[in-house]
């Protein structure tokens, strides 16, 4: 594991994706707890630190976890929630 400062930094599609999550979570009233819950489901229980490096744009969210946010979020698809987060303003 790499320590944070040595990551590489995030592409532009995954700051738009997850400041979208985080205007969605802000909308819909929902806490980084409740988004641990939303993608738990895919490889068991997540730490505090795994979901808030996400939803901040420090690490990406992975396909299966997008799924998961998506269905959560009511969209048909992953695909719809790409959309959505393409609409909105730009990090």
């Amino acid at each position: 594991m790499t320590k944070r400062d040595e990551r590489t930094p995030l592409g532009p599609t995954a700051l738009r994706i997850a400041a979208a999550v985080r205007g969605l979570m802000a909308e819909r009233g929902l806490t980084q707890h409740d988004m641990r819950r939303v993608v738990a489901d895919h490889r068991g229980p997540r730490s505090q630190s795994y979901v808030s490096e996400r939803v901040s744009g420090v690490s990406a969210w992975d396909t299966r976890e997008l799924e998961l946010i998506a269905e959560r979020f009511g969209f048909t698809d992953t695909f719809d929630l790409l959309a959505e987060a393409s609409r909105r303003p730009q990090p």
